[in-house]
C-alpha cells in the first residue's frame, strides 16, 4: 500500500475498509506544508494484511514559535470565555493591551479549532439575558463593529437562539419603564 496520495480521512477509510490495525500520526515539520504527508510505516507497495499495524504520519506544518503558542492560548480563553468573533480576537491579540504581532495572531487564528456560529450564539443569548434586545437589534449587534460577527454567522444565531420574542418585548419595555421612573418591579 502507498499511502502518500491519499488524505488522512481516505487513509483512515481504507484502514476501517479493510480491517486494518492503523493509526494516524502527526508531528511538525519546516519541509512539509500542514496537512501533508510525511512517512508510513510499511514499505511503499508493501501487502498488507487484516490485522497488520501500521502508522502513517501527516505533518502538522512548521512548529509554532513560543508567541504563537501564547497567542493561540490567548485565542482559546477569548472564545471560550467572551464568546468573540474571529474578527473581535485577531483585533485583540493585535492590540495595545495584548500587543502580539499580526503573524502570531494571524497564527492563532489560523489554528483554533472553534465554531464560530456557536459563538455568535452564546452572544446573541447573552445580549438576550442581558438586555432583552430585539430579534433585529441582535442581529446589529452581532454585525457591528464592536463584536464583528459575519453576517452568516449572525443570522445562525438569529435563527437558532430560543426566545419567546413577544416575552422578550415584554421585558424590555418593562426594564425601560422602570429605570425611566426610578421603579423597583419585580416580574
Amino acid at each position: 500500500a502507498d499511502f502518500s496520495t491519499m488524505s488522512k480521512d481516505e487513509v483512515q477509510s481504507w484502514f476501517d475498509t479493510n480491517k486494518i490495525n492503523g493509526k494516524l500520526t502527526e508531528e511538525y515539520s519546516s519541509s512539509i506544508a500542514k496537512g501533508s504527508f510525511i512517512n508510513q510505516s510499511s514499505t511503499t507497495n508493501t501487502v498488507i494484511h487484516q490485522g497488520d499495524k501500521i502508522t502513517v504520519t501527516y505533518s502538522l506544518g512548521k512548529e509554532p514559535t513560543t508567541e504563537e503558542k501564547n497567542a493561540l492560548k490567548k485565542a482559546e480563553s477569548y472564545s471560550n470565555t467572551m464568546h468573540m468573533s474571529k474578527q473581535g480576537i485577531y483585533k485583540q491579540l493585535t492590540s495595545s493591551v495584548e500587543g502580539f504581532t499580526k503573524e502570531a495572531a494571524q497564527y492563532a487564528i489560523d489554528n483554533i479549532d472553534i465554531d464560530w456560529n456557536a459563538n455568535a450564539l452564546a452572544k446573541a443569548k447573552s445580549y438576550q439575558q442581558t438586555m432583552s434586545m430585539s430579534k433585529q437589534g441582535i442581529y446589529n449587534q452581532l454585525i457591528s463593529s464592536v463584536e464583528e460577527f459575519t453576517k452568516e454567522q449572525a443570522q445562525y444565531a438569529i435563527d437558532n437562539i430560543d426566545i419567546d420574542w413577544n416575552a422578550n418585548a415584554f421585558l424590555y419595555y418593562t426594564r425601560t419603564f422602570e429605570k425611566k421612573h426610578n421603579l423597583n418591579v419585580s416580574i
